[in-house]
């Protein structure tokens, strides 16, 4: 990957920028306002790049410190897991005797008509 030590001008380096001028050279005020646009992109890819390098750090950080909890507690998530299976089958067993119950009373109601 590069970094921003390879770029060769900054929006700095544009500004202060003289230009020799010459018999038939070119328009000032329009070389000028050409080089305002460029400086202006340097300073918003500058900005971009900035951004985007406290983006990665801040991920790779985030990683980092992931894998550290990872190693600290393997188990984490089958501990986890196990929880909430051990949880949906108390439920289960719940609504069964529920079910169970409601069929008993059904089955009584019927045998007494």
């Amino acid at each position: 990957m590069t970094n921003k030590q390879n770029i060769q001008l900054s929006a700095e380096d544009i500004l202060k920028k003289e230009f020799s001028t010459k018999l038939k050279g070119y328009d000032q005020e329009e070389v000028n306002s050409y080089l305002d646009i460029i400086i202006s992109d340097y300073e918003h890819f500058n900005q971009i790049i900035d951004d985007q390098q406290k983006q990665i750090s801040e991920l790779q950080e985030e990683i980092k410190n992931s894998e550290l909890r990872d190693r600290q507690n393997p188990y984490e998530n089958l501990i986890k897991t196990e929880t909430t299976n051990v949880s949906m089958i108390q439920r289960i067993s719940t609504l069964e005797r529920k079910v169970y119950a409601l069929e008993q009373r059904l089955n009584m109601n019927n045998q007494t008509y």
